[in-house]
């Protein structure tokens, strides 16, 4: 037989509040039975969950990195005369879009 976790349980192993742990499993977002007024948690489902979510966070953090790389919309160009080692962005100007207010 799996054993079986309550909230404090898994907020100790999670190393966070049993109000943040009640939350998630009201949301599904770990897995869990409420049994009356308590939650109750089957520890090997658990694991599972977290190894889970592990896997999908580090999944997008590896997507957003690529992104990182992507090249910027602005060139970034030293400044004189600043702080040392300071360096602002050059923004594209505002002249590329038209603005022309309505006539009367």
């Amino acid at each position: 037989m799996d054993e079986v976790l309550n909230i404090e349980q898994v907020a100790a192993l999670l190393s966070c509040d049993a109000t943040t742990v009640a939350e998630h499993l009201r949301r599904g977002l770990l897995p869990g039975l409420k049994f009356g007024r308590h939650w109750v948690v089957p520890a090997r489902a658990f694991f599972e969950r977290v190894n889970a979510l592990a896997h999908e966070q580090a999944a997008a953090r590896r997507d957003e990195s690529k992104r990182a790389r992507t090249p910027l919309a602005y060139q970034v160009q030293p400044v004189t005369g600043g702080k040392r080692g300071r360096v602002r962005p050059v923004l594209p100007s505002l002249t590329d879009t038209v603005y022309s207010p309505a006539s009367p």
